[in-house]
């Protein structure tokens, strides 16, 4: 495993004080157009406040589902139960109970469809949509312009920085268009994929030393980087309950918790009718074992609510698509007789591009157009 490979955002230099003694030291001849501060100053802002609302997003939607489960496992037991004959306060425990449950569900209601919520939840994807986008960005730059990048000519790298801060300006301001986001939906034939451009009038005489190391800190940090991203995330590890880690770790631990709640549901419910066929109806204990069969049941549904809040499945697959896109791409990249030479590594990359931007619309697809976002 490379140092690069452990850590989210290495691949455009996120942490100066390890990144760019890498880079400086694997890719010495092309390493100042591999960092490049302006740019990730723009994303850190952006992948700050995305990590922000996505805590904030999530932690509603698990208010709301705990709320709603704890008003109806109150609205069951006030129906499975007899509490006619117990007042608090002057007033009936069925009223009480129906007016809590009530409060319950309109609390619910309001941490999980509420205009706060979807406000948080479009401010979240925008942001990690506008992240995404640098990276996409940087990287394009760098594949337009490779030719440029390896010269020898100071004059010429110069031109290059210069042009590079320019078009980095532009798309700041476009990423923070309000319709931005919508536009990327809309984008069916993926017409918003490509950002940067290429930098026109300048003299293009690579060195093939520079060349080469630019394709290796390419083939590393794009296609090697992207690659284990998704791999990570298909990962298993843990205990097979937990409700953190990797996607795959998540699914899992749902998935286990949905299983052994409807075991439990089941054999609840049978004892309950074992005992009530057995002893008749006024079996002891079988309104419980019924309640707590009732219980069971609705544990089921908030989880089923939880996995469809996070998009388990549709992440799962989307991280699979991805993974193995990026890894046929990279062993096209590596492959030492490719016709053509230039051109074809051109194309490679420019379908690498067209994948990553694929992949990020896939997920703002997904999350904002669920009916229950986490």
């Amino acid at each position: 495993m490379s140092k690069t490979e452990a850590r989210y955002n290495t691949d455009i230099g996120t942490e100066p004080e390890v990144d760019h003694p890498y880079f400086e030291s694997q890719f010495p001849l092309v390493s100042q157009f591999l960092i490049w501060p302006e740019l990730v100053s723009a994303f850190d802002e952006s992948e700050n406040a995305a990590k922000r609302l996505k805590y904030r997003v999530r932690v509603f939607g698990i208010i709301a589902i705990l709320l709603a489960l704890t008003g109806l496992i109150l609205a069951t037991a006030n129906t499975v139960f007899d509490f006619s004959s117990h007042r608090i306060v002057g007033l009936e425990t069925d009223d009480i109970f129906s007016w809590i449950t009530l409060a319950l569900l309109f609390l619910a209601l309001v941490f999980g469809k509420g205009i706060l919520f979807g406000k948080n939840r479009d401010v979240w994807l925008s942001n990690r949509l506008r992240a995404e986008r640098l990276r996409q960005f940087h990287f394009q730059f760098i594949m337009l312009n490779a030719h440029a990048i390896a010269t020898d000519s100071y004059s010429v790298r110069q031109a290059l920085l210069s042009a590079r801060s320019k078009q980095l300006e532009r798309t700041i301001k476009r990423l923070r268009e309000n319709g931005y986001m919508q536009s990327v939906l809309d984008d069916a034939e993926l017409s918003e994929c490509f950002l940067a451009e290429r930098v026109l009038g300048l003299e293009e005489s690579p060195n093939d030393n520079a060349l080469e190391q630019l394709r290796e800190a390419l083939l590393e940090l794009r296609f090697k980087h992207q690659r284990g991203y998704a791999l990570h995330q298909l990962k298993k590890s843990g205990s097979g309950l937990s409700l953190r880690g990797s996607i795959a770790d998540r699914a899992r631990g749902v998935n286990n918790l949905e299983f052994m709640a409807t075991l439990l549901l089941l054999v609840l419910q049978l004892i309950a009718v074992l005992l009530t066929i057995i002893m008749a109806q006024d079996a002891p204990f079988s309104q419980t074992f019924a309640f707590a069969a009732s219980v069971a049941a609705l544990v089921v549904v908030a989880l089923k609510s939880l996995e469809e809040g996070l998009h388990l499945p549709q992440d799962l697959t989307r991280n699979r698509i991805y993974a193995a896109g990026c890894s046929r791409l990279e062993k096209e990249f590596q492959t030492p007789s490719m016709p053509n030479g230039d051109q074809a590594a051109d194309d490679i990359l420019r379908r690498m591009e067209e994948l990553a931007y694929f992949e990020t619309r896939e997920f703002v697809i997904t999350h904002s157009e669920s009916r229950f976002s986490l």
